[in-house]
């Protein structure tokens, strides 16, 4: 019988139709862990090439799942690698079939994680499985084999290490500068004392069910669902950033999403030199405006000079939070509105706004000017040194 409430409140109010009765598949057996998969258009023996570790005390909850607006091709493979699927039945795997019965292309990627997760909240509440953490997947990761080694947090969020790596020299160049670009992004975001800088890529999740309860389950969106799902969470729980273990990705050109991974591979330019970026004046608008947002939590006053900043926050809605905010008296209390309310989606729209002051620089010589390099330093190098640069760390809600 349930015994949390949160998950059980969870289960009756907003998990996914159907979900107890697909929980009933893994016919009283008991797991240790549970790995929720995604997979649309994928070869019939991926999993086979993902190495999931675990062996039997790991559960493979696979959604299986087509847009209702895929092309032919697209839902032809899905439906090949949902019947090979099927025809090799293991105990510790968990098929859902949303090929026959297609998702909502608005909802798409969103709705199938959505759907396995809500099985394993529902296999972690009945206690068919035994840690109460849901990690999350895709088809084109690599799972190391420490991956369920990796000590959890004691609730929230942790996101693994994660490098891109391709076949061939010409698709890695690619995945090369997409990646600088990610962890450039973060990188800034840390540097300029955003409570957001950490990735967003769902293939690298996995988050505790009671916080995935709180914030309702994953967004149901077509692409960036795990974006908003962790920008959700953060406001709930502590999210953890791994540098290690190390999740590898399949770097693949696709147009199955209108943004990610695939279609930046598929719209890099020719020469590496002439891959843009956020400029670096723009995050120093972020720190000072989140400098200015801080001393206002203490004062009641924004005491910010940069006019482009300010007519961001505008933008972004500022004047009606400022209103509300004012009702609140308690430091504490007005400081985490303020985090709440410049979020990481708020936070990377002002940088976007930013770029009509700043508009937006080659990468490869942005990094070599802030990280010291020589001239000519090519791209695998700096992300090198990127990768070196970082440290696993924990971002708190609150003042922790």
């Amino acid at each position: 019988m349930p015994v949390n409430p949160m998950l059980r409140r969870y289960r009756e109010r907003y998990a996914e139709p159907g979900s107890a009765h697909l929980a009933t598949g893994t016919q009283g057996r008991q797991f240790k862990q549970v790995l929720v998969i995604v997979c649309f258009a994928e070869a019939d023996d991926f999993l086979d090439a993902m190495n999931i570790p675990g062996g039997m005390d790991t559960l493979s909850v696979v959604v299986v799942n087509s847009p209702d607006n895929a092309n032919a091709e697209d839902r032809r493979r899905t439906l090949a690698c949902l019947a090979a699927l099927l025809a090799r039945p293991a105990p510790n795997r968990l098929i859902v079939d949303r090929v026959n019965d297609p998702i909502p292309h608005r909802q798409g990627v969103g709705l199938a994680r959505k759907i396995g997760a809500d099985i394993a909240v529902e296999l972690i509440d009945r206690d068919i499985v035994h840690t109460p953490w849901i990690y999350f997947t895709d088809a084109d990761a690599r799972l190391p084999a420490d991956y369920f080694q990796t000590p959890l947090p004691a609730a929230g969020t942790l996101l693994f290490g994660y490098r891109h790596e391709a076949g061939d020299d010409e698709l890695q160049r690619r995945a090369d500068l997409y990646e600088l670009h990610l962890r450039y992004y973060t990188w800034q975001l840390r540097r300029s004392g955003s409570s957001y800088g950490f990735s967003s890529l769902g293939s690298l999740l996995s988050v505790s069910a009671q916080a995935y309860a709180a914030v309702r389950g994953v967004p149901k969106r077509n692409a960036a669902e795990d974006f908003y799902l962790l920008n959700k969470l953060a406001k709930v729980a502590p999210v953890t950033q791994l540098t290690r273990p190390v999740v590898r990705l399949a770097a693949r050109i696709s147009t199955r999403v209108p943004f990610g991974t695939g279609p930046a591979l598929n719209t890099m330019p020719t020469a590496s030199e002439d891959y843009l970026s956020y400029a670096p004046e723009a995050f120093d608008s972020l720190s000072n405006t989140l400098t200015a947002l801080t001393r206002y939590a203490e004062c009641g006053e924004l005491a910010l000079t940069d006019s482009q900043a300010f007519a961001s926050l505008e933008t972004l809605g500022w004047r009606r939070f400022e209103a509300q905010l004012q009702r609140i008296t308690a430091l504490r209390q007005r400081r985490r509105q303020i985090r709440e309310w410049f979020d990481g989606f708020r936070t990377m729209r002002f940088v976007r706004l930013a770029a009509a002051e700043y508009p937006d620089q080659p990468l490869l010589a942005t990094l070599r000017k802030l990280l010291s390099a020589e001239p000519g330093t090519p791209a695998e190098t700096l992300l090198s040194r990127l990768i070196e640069d970082e440290r696993s760390v924990t971002i708190w809600p609150d003042d922790h």
